[in-house]
């Protein structure tokens, strides 16, 4: 069996655990698997299943899921329970093809659903499928894991930066080129003795002539880009008495990206080191600025502020990390020029609401341009501020990496859609042109034993068909039509044995009534085999003849006949009728009529019915042979 180097690749060291109650399947299926390179461990019940996954130390890395699992709790509840103790993927593999057995197992989050049968290649595909997406659905869920963290560190901030802005004790000062001033705090004039002076507008040296030179040197280099701060400095006052103060200066950009002025904050400390403790001074607030520097600087969130005019007045350091900017470059910048053009419109609309809401908002994510023309996602929330000033304060976070995640999820998703859609067109395809070449190797085969043999095998492929074509053209829903699905298989199979110019007429009075897919497919298997019997054995030598399909639908039961007027069973030349045919008693399976018997018999079975034959010549006299199938009704397959 040839493997492609892919499917060999990805099977490396990778170990599934296939549960399957039906031996020879995980036979054959343990086989298939062994052959693509995996390690298979076997499970024939669920509860085994869960077991291994959950109590025991077998490194699995998938599980292989049939739904129908007999006794005990069947695939779908085992993957419920899997799914509490492991994150291990699981992908299911049944024969069942109804839409509301593919929408429980979506419900319970699975890998994906295979149907039985539809070959090794497409099971071997849906596998590597699988594992690939569970790698993206664990990336994802580490990147989910990290984005909630950081979230919760950007609440963090925000709250400190809230703090921050709304309780600050710190005095500020803004003065524009000429040293006038523009705007004072009431701290500040609290704290430099002038609560009773009307500041704004005058110019600060002539309101203050005490300015030191050093200070006044110190405002010209801020007014050349520097930023100057002092932890301890001394304030003297005209009347001699003097103050300590720390204080940081630093320019202010108009929109033109031209120096505008100075802002100064400045705080008043204790005058001895012991009155440091337990006093809540200015000191503390100085540790705060501290660590907020340290922030700025090695967080991975870019911080800034953006004036009423939209102009970019602070940005951290460390947007240079991701953007390729320096902060220089970006303040006095129109907060435009970084957007992609195609989120402008969705910004604004941001901005609105923030300047509507006036609080913090809930994030927005956008595209942004770095300076190397490279485009990355970033998430941003901010609140307005108080200062005139600057209107908004803002905190952002590089999701790019998080959207490529996404993206590839998405992709693994629409993959494995498009493999349903294939695997849907190809069975049906298959099973056409399996029935197709049994019916040319059944024309050419000279040995009679052996033509007959095919047509048989061809008259279950259609049989099985016509059943699968039933099931996808119906509108989805839980039941089928009983008395058309079996009433088109008996045709079919008709069709197939039938002589030139032989006559087998069809009728059929099987009321109109709903059951499940299930038993609708077993029961048309039945309706074929009985069907067949009738044309190889009651009409096999090219005589006409009548089919006759009856049912009658009791409270608690179903009762099926299919009935023929061919010979009686000694002139068959097969098994008496009688008991229903078991292990023991049954003929050899080359016995075609004694084999039919026994596949009758088990599909009833697997229903929780019985059968009985029935040998119209010698309990009435007149030719012919009746099967009669007796199921509960509703089906037990319906209460499941």
């Amino acid at each position: 069996m040839t493997r492609t180097a892919g499917s060999r690749h990805v099977a490396m060291s990778k170990t599934i655990l296939l549960v399957e109650d039906e031996r020879i399947q995980a036979i054959v299926q343990q086989q298939t698997l062994s052959e693509a390179g995996f390690t298979v461990l076997h499970a024939a019940t669920g509860e085994d299943a869960v077991e291994q996954i959950c109590h025991r130390e077998t490194g699995v890395d998938l599980v292989l899921m049939d739904i129908d699992l007999g006794a005990g709790i069947d695939g779908t509840e085992a993957a419920r329970r899997i799914q509490q103790c492991s994150q291990i993927p699981i992908l299911f593999l049944s024969s069942h093809t109804e839409p509301e057995y593919v929408e429980r197992t979506q419900k319970i989050g699975s890998y994906g659903y295979v149907v039985k049968n539809s070959g090794d290649v497409v099971l071997i595909a849906s596998i590597n499928m699988a594992f690939r997406l569970h790698e993206a659905l664990q990336t994802n869920r580490d990147q989910a894991a990290e984005l909630r963290q950081a979230r919760t560190r950007l609440e963090e901030l925000n709250y400190l930066m809230t703090q921050v802005i709304e309780q600050n004790p710190w005095s500020v000062a803004v003065f524009d080129r000429d040293m006038n001033f523009r705007y004072v705090s009431e701290t500040f004039q609290q704290d430099f003795r002038a609560i009773d002076r009307e500041l704004v507008g005058r110019n600060n040296y002539e309101v203050f002539p005490e300015v030191p030179q050093r200070w006044r040197d110190m405002h010209q280099r801020v007014l050349q880009g520097a930023v100057e701060w002092s932890d301890n400095d001394t304030i003297e006052y005209p009347d001699g008495t003097t103050d300590r103060t720390q204080w940081e200066c630093r320019p202010w950009y108009t929109p033109e990206r031209d120096i505008g002025g100075v802002i100064l904050y400045s705080g008043l400390l204790p005058d001895t080191p012991a009155e440091y403790e337990g006093t809540g001074t200015s000191l503390h607030y100085l540790a705060d600025l501290r660590r907020y520097r340290a922030i700025e600087q090695e967080g991975l969130d870019i911080i800034y502020t953006v004036t009423a005019a939209g102009v970019f007045s602070y940005a951290s350091p460390n947007i240079s990390a991701t953007l390729g900017y320096s902060a220089e470059e970006v303040v006095g910048q129109k907060f435009t020029f970084l957007m992609h053009p195609d989120d402008l419109t969705v910004l604004r609309a941001w901005w609105a609401e923030v300047e509507k809401a006036g609080a913090i908002h809930r994030s927005a994510e956008y595209r942004v341009v770095a300076k190397d023309g490279s485009i990355r996602w970033h998430q941003l929330s901010g609140r307005l501020t108080d200062n005139p000033h600057e209107e908004l304060i803002g905190i952002c976070r590089d999701i790019t990496e998080l959207k490529e995640t996404e993206e590839n999820l998405r992709a693994a998703i629409t993959e494995r859609d498009t493999v349903f859609r294939e695997l849907k067109h190809r069975t049906r395809n298959s099973l056409s042109v399996i029935s197709s070449l049994l019916s040319l190797e059944s024309a050419s085969e000279p040995n009679a034993d052996a033509s007959d043999t095919i047509a048989r095998a061809r008259s279950r492929v259609r049989a099985i068909l016509a059943i699968y074509e039933k099931l996808d053209v119906r509108t989805p829903g839980l039941t089928v039509d009983l008395a058309g699905t079996i009433k088109d298989i008996a045709r079919k199979t008709i069709d197939v044995f039938r002589h030139d110019r032989q006559q087998i007429a069809l009728e059929s009075d099987v009321p109109t009534m709903e059951v499940d897919s299930r038993t609708a497919a077993t029961l048309g298997l039945i309706v074929n085999e009985a069907v067949t019997n009738a044309m190889k054995h009651a009409f096999g030598s090219g005589r006409d003849g009548q089919v006759v399909l009856l049912g009658v639908k009791h409270p608690d039961a179903l009762y099926l006949t299919i009935e023929d007027n061919g010979g009686s069973v000694d002139s068959r030349g097969v098994a008496e009728a009688g008991p229903v045919p078991t292990a023991s008693n049954t003929k050899d399976p080359g016995d075609a009529h004694g084999f039919g018997q026994q596949l009758i018999s088990d599909l009833a079975a697997q229903l929780e019915g019985s059968v009985s034959f029935t040998d119209k010549a010698r309990d009435s006299g007149t030719s012919g042979y009746i099967v009669t199938v007796t199921v509960p009704y509703p089906p037990a397959s319906d209460a499941r």
